[in-house]
């Protein structure tokens, strides 16, 4: 499926936390795995490999829960597809 806008997860509030952190790592990454719907909104949003840092994935689930897709399709009708994405999060 085709994203819909820029899928961008900014807060800076959330990552400016996280650049403070003790975990020093310079950049992590969070596996989501989700559901796209036949309307395009994203539903079921789970974190398949954490970054380690509670806060920044649940910051992560619910910035993947506002994106929106062109709905995948079928024999011309628009479907559920299951989908997953990786985010990567830098200190710089």
């Amino acid at each position: 499926p085709k994203a819909i806008g820029r899928h961008l997860c900014l807060d800076h509030y959330v990552l400016e936390s996280w650049a403070h952190s003790a975990s020093g790592k310079p950049v992590v990454l969070v596996h989501v795995n989700f559901q796209i719907t036949s309307d395009g909104a994203v539903n079921d949003v789970a974190v398949d490999r954490s970054s380690d840092d509670a806060k920044l994935d649940a910051y992560t689930i619910r910035c993947v829960g506002t994106w929106r897709y062109e709905p995948a399709t079928k024999d011309g009708q628009a479907i559920d597809l299951p989908w997953e994405a990786t985010l990567e999060y830098s200190r710089n």
